[in-house]
């Protein structure tokens, strides 16, 4: 019957062309016969595989990374981040989760995995005006769009807030509650891995764990001896460096915002205002976006667990653009891992 229908439409449209007059004709072809019936275009992205892909900071700098000279990570001459430093390790992570599966690729101790201490000193780069890759009160931060993973169609939904796995696609990857400080209640704080590396002229915090001479005011940090906790500020000093357990809450960040200086409000490095601390609490009256408690808790945590990685954001960012392509052949090539490309039919 489906045949039978065809062949009489086929019959009504060539009655038309028939019934119509030699000026009426129908327009010559613009393509060849054999071409007339196109094949669906092949789009292949080019994707940056490297290992830097996995770092937390993106600056105005070599690679993108925090440098630090020994005093500050701050260029008074530029009014920029420092652009290189060859003498102290760079900084690369935010929070960190660990180096299990789905974790940091770089191993601690690697010149290229160390995390920036959650200080003052660094209120900036938790700040999306300084680091555009950190989390932005003005953003909206949803799950991934749904996506083939290993072989099948997997959909995502919003993070847990008090087990934000550190990648989506990653089965059990580590977790990290953002909702609760992180300190010596939570096993890891003095794992390898969890810990922030300090060096010549960082403070550290009341409550930090650290190598130090004491825990008090007069204590010299990183000089190999005893873990104390910290009961007053120290700076580590003498060209030292060590890792130390520093207390932090995740869920937090600053915003370019008139504030008096204080325990919550810094001058930004550039000298353009102030950066208030928001942590993301019951007890905060209120945030820059206008979300409830909730609402912008769910939010960092959607951020924490699909953007807060270079290849995250990236990885994120295209699935929401290409979610209602059609027409085109899809494909990815790595600039590493150049092997075959597979192509996939993006209305299949």
């Amino acid at each position: 019957m489906k045949a039978i229908l065809q062949f009489a439409a086929s019959l009504v449209a060539l009655g038309g062309v028939l019934a119509g007059t030699a000026t009426a004709a129908t327009p010559i072809a613009d393509l060849p016969l054999k071409t007339s019936v196109l094949a669906k275009p092949n789009v292949i992205f080019g994707m940056d595989d490297s290992g830097s892909m996995d770092w937390e900071i993106l600056l105005d700098t070599g690679s993108g990374v925090l440098y630090w000279n020994g005093a500050t990570s701050w260029d008074t001459g530029t009014n920029k981040p420092l652009k290189n430093n060859d003498v102290y390790v760079p900084y690369t992570y935010l929070l960190p989760v660990g180096t299990a599966t789905g974790g940091a690729i770089y191993p601690y101790n690697n010149w290229y995995g160390q995390a920036a201490p959650p200080t003052d000193q660094f209120a900036w780069l938790r700040s999306s005006r300084f680091n555009p890759l950190y989390y932005d009160t003005n953003a909206t931060y949803p799950a991934w769009s749904p996506a083939y993973f290993g072989g099948s169609l997997k959909t995502y939904t919003d993070a847990s807030t008090t087990a934000s796995t550190a990648h989506p696609a990653v089965s059990g990857a580590p977790t990290l509650n953002v909702s609760t400080t992180w300190n010596s209640a939570n096993g890891n704080f003095q794992s390898n891995g969890y810990m922030f590396y300090v060096q010549n002229g960082m403070k550290l915090p009341i409550g930090t764990k650290v190598s130090s001479s004491s825990s008090g005011a007069g204590g010299t940090p990183c000089n190999g001896g005893g873990t104390q906790t910290l009961t007053a500020e120290q700076t580590v000093t003498g060209g030292r460096a060590c890792w130390a357990a520093i207390p932090y809450y995740p869920a937090t960040f600053w915003q370019p915002e008139a504030c008096t200086l204080g325990a919550n409000c810094i001058a930004s490095p550039d000298g353009a205002g102030t950066l208030k601390r928001y942590e993301i609490k019951s007890t905060t009256a209120s945030y820059p976006s206008g979300r409830t408690y909730a609402a912008e808790l769910q939010n960092f945590a959607n951020w924490f667990t699909y953007f807060r990685k270079r290849k995250l954001m990236l990885a994120g960012s295209m699935g929401r653009v290409l979610e209602n392509i059609s027409g085109l052949r899809l494909g990815n090539l790595g600039f590493n891992d150049a092997g075959p490309v597979t192509m996939y039919d993006a209305d299949g």
